[in-house]
């Protein structure tokens, strides 16, 4: 089937949670819009591509994108939207040789593919459908409270009403984001197609804008503020450190935050132990992240059950000396195979003393950026481009 005669529609809300999700999407984007397929957007939010665009700085002609939006009510979480736009773009009469959607795969769709009326690509992350089957990785403000624990069963019950929890079919088509994701996923799942493709990382263009800098002995993390990232790791190891040796290292926090009670936890953490060397950006523009990372000597990346870890590759691509949690998946088995390329941690002593050990042995630069170069946005372009070939 010629590519200009074959529909795909994506369906997803850019620029909903800007992070990974986003960044694996617009690039998804892209490479379908330059291959000059027939690409339809459904969305319920059409203002959040170009927000998304700019922050990633992805440019994308908007001019080849048949735009769908499908107006429901804001006040519906995800991923409960992306299930009911997709069963009322459907109902409106879209039908498409090829849906790609994110982590999970809507019911309405899956019924499609069994019918054999399209082809559907799930890129995961890491779905909802494995957390709810396997009770594992289930978010930590669903496990530590009574109310939490409550809306985590409801959301257990609601769910296999919008999703599936079989992927076992010849239509379905699953892009794993790691290790961890593809074996649980196989695991839960039963898919009939499962190939691990990492995510994107823009690392020639952080090349291309990182500013000349001398590294200092200064720590960087990027990532999400909130618990299942292990800030709180980070600031008890730099307590640890400023004991020993007093405020002379310095970190930079940049991410996201979940909730403002939970930023409030961290600076009550930072004022507590008064450490005077850590610095937080929130919801910092891209230019703050490239001058800490051109910057720093370290990059930790402390997650708790993170399946991949894009920030730990633009540190790669920075030259910092990467730090992340021990464990049989994650960035430390998919990004630095067992140890070739960092350090790992299982406690917060640990980690203090995995700090002074990268300063004092920090990771060679140019092995650095060949592995980084591994992840790259052109390597994710050529692999996305003949799995769409040999699905269509």
């Amino acid at each position: 089937m010629a590519k200009d005669m074959t529909s795909v529609a994506i369906i997803y809300n850019y620029g909903e949670v800007l992070g990974g999700g986003d960044l694996v999407m617009l690039n998804i984007l892209r490479v379908l819009v330059e291959n000059n397929y027939n690409v339809t957007l459904i969305t319920s939010y059409p203002e959040g591509l170009a927000k998304s665009q700019s922050f990633f700085d992805i440019k994308i002609d908007r001019t080849k994108i048949d735009v769908k939006n499908i107006n429901i009510s804001r006040r519906i979480p995800h991923p409960y939207n992306i299930a009911i736009i997709t069963r009322k773009a459907i109902r409106f009469g879209e039908k498409h040789d090829l849906y790609i959607v994110s982590d999970d795969i809507p019911k309405s769709l899956a019924k499609l593919a069994s019918r054999n009326e399209a082809k559907v690509i799930v890129y995961s992350h890491y779905p909802h459908a494995s957390r709810i089957l396997l009770k594992e990785l289930v978010p930590f403000r669903f496990r530590y409270s009574f109310k939490g624990r409550i809306l985590w069963r409801i959301h257990s019950i609601l769910f296999k009403y919008y999703y599936s929890l079989d992927w076992n079919n010849e239509n379905i088509y699953v892009l794993s984001n790691s290790t961890l994701t593809y074996e649980h996923i196989n695991k839960s799942l039963n898919p009939a197609n499962n190939i691990i493709l990492y995510p994107p990382v823009q690392v020639r263009k952080l090349l291309d804008k990182l500013p000349n800098k001398e590294k200092t002995d200064k720590i960087i993390y990027i990532g999400r503020i909130q618990p299942e990232k292990g800030v709180e790791d980070l600031l008890e190891a730099l307590k640890i450190l400023k004991e020993k040796n007093g405020n002379t290292i310095k970190a930079t926090i940049i991410g996201f935050k979940l909730s403002d009670k939970y930023l409030k936890r961290i600076l009550d953490i930072v004022e507590k132990y008064s450490l005077d060397n850590v610095t937080i950006h929130i919801n910092a523009p891209r230019s703050i992240v490239l001058k800490e990372l051109s910057e720093s000597k370290i990059i930790v990346h402390p997650a708790i059950h993170e399946a991949f870890g894009i920030a730990v590759v633009e540190g790669l691509a920075a030259g910092c000396t990467p730090i992340v949690r021990c464990g049989m998946y994650g960035p430390w088995r998919d990004i630095l195979e067992n140890g070739k390329y960092g350090y790992c941690f299982r406690n917060v002593t640990e980690l203090a003393s995995q700090i002074i050990r990268a300063i004092r042995n920090p990771l060679n630069r140019d092995t650095a950026l060949k592995k980084a170069l591994e992840f790259d946005e052109e390597s994710f372009t050529s692999k996305l481009i003949e799995i769409i070939q040999d699905i269509i």
